[in-house]
């Protein structure tokens, strides 16, 4: 059984049979407009007005326009190609200022001096598990809370 519109939603239903008058109805859709014109009487009176409407303005011969017509191009709205632009503007500032660090972290990560007194010789910081970190440390020892623990990181 097909479920009408709500009894009073006439709004639905004579949008609906305008639809239907230019074919954009699907099967279902035009099954739930006929049950609701089945027990609407309003709505019955308005298709068969714009039925008649639409048939007079099909009858009449088309009419070729004196002056030309231009027709309007639609555009994307200028707000949006401003937020694609602003978004590209960031990706692209945000990659090249990362490249820009990481050369800056590779070029310096030889000439510091190893955090912990007394070691030996510094292991290599780009083969250890907290390279990132390791290099982070010999920059800038305060950021040794970074790593969760008071400790050196082992470089």
């Amino acid at each position: 059984m097909i479920t009408p519109f709500p009894a009073r939603d006439c709004a639905k239903a004579r949008e609906s049979a305008s639809a239907r008058l230019d074919g954009e109805l699907s099967e279902l859709e035009e099954a739930q407009l006929d049950a609701h014109l089945h027990g609407c009487p309003e709505c019955q009176t308005y298709e068969r007005r714009i039925e008649a409407a639409a048939g007079l303005l099909r009858a009449e011969p088309l009419v070729q326009p004196s002056l030309p017509v231009i027709a309007a191009v639609r555009r994307r709205p200028r707000l949006l190609r401003l937020n694609v632009a602003a978004a590209a503007v960031s990706i692209a500032v945000a990659a090249a200022s990362s490249f820009a660090f990481g050369h800056m972290l590779g070029s310096q990560s030889g000439k510091l001096a190893p955090t912990t007194a007394g070691a030996a010789s510094p292991a290599p910081v780009f083969g250890t598990t907290h390279a990132p970190l390791a290099v982070l440390a010999r920059l800038n020892p305060a950021s040794r809370l970074l790593t969760g623990s008071s400790q050196a990181v082992p470089v």
